[in-house]
């Protein structure tokens, strides 16, 4: 027959180190709730700091190959257009996300909203860059899409397609130096979807070898 007092000692232990645990969880989520709290009040006592002109994202577009345009309907000069005008709007980007209280404690809670829209015509800037290539590809002209893709990536864009294109073109090129720097490049970078694009890099590479 098992003795019933130690079963109900052993219950009774374990109840106590649960309770324990529980309470001791229960104050560390208290004590950072109440961090969070306090730190956003101080985020929402900012009200505006100026934005200094070096936190713009200002691109180089010496390094994209801009074709003479004389407003000719074509694809290619259409999207070359929309990276132009996009390239003139005020953008912001950050290596490192930054939280919405992160960025009222730097920016002020004015410039919240300014700062998202500023980050939003970086994203299409970028996007429109992605559009400017593949249309250069669809008429077959690899050099310019390569130049358009590669200023993509000086400009630290954070979709993927900049990335796995430019390395199709690599592949297709069978230039494994540019696709193994195109690799480093993008493991040392801090974007979305970075695991996805450096997994795609690393296929090409290993299917084209050594």
């Amino acid at each position: 027959m098992i003795p019933i007092m130690p079963i109900l000692t052993v219950v009774i232990v374990l109840s106590v180190i649960f309770t324990v645990a529980l309470k001791k969880h229960s104050k560390s989520y208290g004590t950072k709730f109440e961090e969070y709290i306090n730190h956003e009040i101080d985020a929402n006592a900012v009200k505006s700091k100026p934005i200094a002109d070096g936190d713009f994202f200002v691109p180089d577009m010496s390094a994209f190959p801009i074709m003479p345009d004389q407003g000719e309907d074509l694809p290619v000069l259409r999207r070359q257009r929309d990276v132009i005008n996009r390239a003139g709007k005020k953008m912001m980007r950050f290596d490192k996300p930054m939280s919405n209280t992160e960025l009222k404690l730097k920016y002020g809670t004015v410039n919240l909203e300014k700062i998202t829209e500023y980050e939003e015509n970086f994203y299409q800037f970028t996007y429109a860059i992605n559009n400017w290539a593949e249309a250069l590809l669809e008429k077959n002209d690899e050099i310019a899409a390569e130049k358009v893709l590669r200023a993509g990536v000086l400009c630290r864009t954070e979709t993927s397609k900049t990335y796995t294109v430019l390395a199709d073109i690599y592949f297709k090129q069978r230039r494994r130096t540019a696709l193994q720097e195109l690799y480093d490049t993008v493991n040392n970078r801090n974007m979305p979807a970075k695991e996805k694009t450096w997994r795609y890099l690393n296929d090409l590479l290993i299917k084209m070898g050594s």
